[in-house]
């Protein structure tokens, strides 16, 4: 058996520091893809007619394990059915506006309700970087912490916060 030193990890800046912005938000076009959500209704629509067709295979004799059996067999199918279904459902991440006249980004979110509630205005001069590299926007504020990392995937909103941001478009 071999025994591994034991190491201690100093407490510095890299460990204390988010990787993960507060504002991150995924592709939704790379997280479910047409075919995926098509797979996805497939297998849960096939469950749940597995479920409901499990009863209608009859019993010779009356076996209550055999009901039981198919009671949790069915209901197990039911679930995976729904949480299939529920799987689809991509939460909507808060929304970024920036206004280039008042140069200002915010964030705003919308809550289960339905309404929209400004979580965080931010002067855009008043940022220590925000840059728009790769198709990605990402800001940081004036203490250095990550605001927003978000894809930028539409061609004209890729020009115009290049040319709010006084960079080149390529």
């Amino acid at each position: 058996m071999t025994a591994l030193p034991h190491t201690v990890t100093p407490e510095g800046p890299l460990r204390r520091e988010t990787p993960i912005p507060s504002h991150y938000i995924e592709d939704a076009d790379d997280a479910m893809s047409p075919l995926r959500v098509g797979v996805y209704r497939g297998t849960a629509v096939a469950a749940t007619i597995a479920a409901l067709g499990l009863w209608m295979v009859p019993i010779h004799q009356v076996d209550p394990i055999m009901q039981i059996f198919k009671l949790f067999l069915s209901a197990s199918l039911l679930l995976g059915a729904a949480a299939l279904m529920i799987t689809q459902r991509q939460p909507a991440g808060p929304a970024i506006e920036i206004d280039p006249r008042r140069r200002t980004l915010t964030v705003i979110d919308v809550d289960a309700d339905g309404r929209s509630n400004v979580r965080a205005e931010h002067a855009i001069d008043s940022l220590s970087e925000i840059v728009l590299r790769d198709s990605l926007l990402t800001a940081r504020d004036a203490s250095g912490n990550s605001l927003i990392a978000l894809p930028v995937n539409d061609a004209a909103t890729h020009a115009a916060l290049a040319q709010l941001l006084g960079q080149e478009t390529r």
